[in-house]
């Protein structure tokens, strides 16, 4: 087994996460790439089943969850906007982006 493979992972999502490509960050089950889209409809063409269909999240991200055919999951994500805490607080509380104060 190559080094820093997982086990418990096909080998064929191992190497679409992994090596197929750049990844911006990774950490256990969580990918940040750049092609999020690429990389999920590669996943669901190798059989992993989707958990948390591709989307834009209020944080920012574009997002998924996808179940490889072992039952581990994995989160892949791509920054899409760069938000300050306080946007992402105003997301999560009232859905939609928050409006910039009216100067006085």
């Amino acid at each position: 087994m190559p080094a820093g493979a997982c086990p418990r992972t096909p080998a064929r999502v191992q190497v679409l996460v992994v090596a197929r490509l750049p990844l911006v960050d990774s950490s256990d089950d969580n990918a940040d790439v750049k092609d999020v889209d690429a990389l999920f409809a590669r996943a669901v063409a190798a059989g992993a089943e989707v958990v948390i269909e591709l989307a834009d999240q209020f944080w920012g991200d574009r997002y998924a969850r996808l179940r490889d055919p072992f039952g581990h999951e994995w989160s892949l994500a791509s920054r899409i906007e760069d938000l300050s805490p306080d946007e992402i607080h105003h997301r999560a509380v009232f859905g939609a982006p928050a409006q910039p104060a009216s100067p006085r």
